[in-house]
């Protein structure tokens, strides 16, 4: 089950703030569409806030208008799931502040982050996450099939052995799909 951070269960199509807090647990997931393209899970014992929202269109509605998507969520615990997409010139992006430091994202991403007790993993399918660990004085950008483990010890850029990032692009493809359909279902079920 999946409920707001003051433990009203959050249903199918409610709208979504800044401020809002989301909560799993053992047995529970929650699928976000923060905007139309962007698209989060955030799996079994999670916890994020959805820290701010910015939608900015241009005012011309027939040459698309939305020029900028912008998300900051703060992954308290958990593991989160994350699909973006980019269309024409608008800008999507979408940045996760975590205990040991931020992912931002803009454009076309697909990608998994792990927040636990201890360690921050990022791991990108798709696209490319850059990466500014707290302790950093720089940013680090990972690309499909690496990953970047934030501990104790500092920050570790890595890429994954074959059958690592084969599981890897499994889960996330598996997870996308699941984000696209119910996406789908929602805006079927809102006409």
């Amino acid at each position: 089950m999946a409920r707001r951070s003051n433990g009203r269960p959050l249903l199918a199509g409610e709208n979504i703030r800044a401020g809002t807090g989301i909560e799993t647990g053992a047995d529970g997931r929650a699928d976000l569409q923060v905007f139309p393209n962007m698209l989060l899970r955030l799996e079994e014992n999670g916890g994020l806030e959805i820290a701010d929202l910015k939608f900015s269109v241009d005012g011309n509605e027939t040459s698309g208008g939305v020029r900028e998507r912008d998300a900051l969520v703060r992954l308290g615990r958990g593991k989160l799931v994350a699909r973006l997409e980019q269309h024409g010139y608008n800008t999507t992006r979408l940045t996760l502040d975590t205990s040991r430091g931020q992912i931002r994202v803009d454009g076309d991403a697909l990608f998994e982050l792990d927040e636990q007790p201890g360690v921050t993993k990022a791991v990108c399918v798709s696209g490319q996450l850059d990466i500014i660990a707290a302790a950093a004085d720089h940013i680090s950008t990972i690309s499909p099939g690496e990953a970047m483990r934030m501990d104790s010890t500092g920050s570790h850029h890595f890429g994954l052995p074959p059958e690592e990032r084969a599981l890897a692009e499994e889960r996330c493809a598996k997870v996308e799909l699941a984000l696209k359909y119910e996406a789908n279902a929602q805006i079927e079920a809102r006409r």
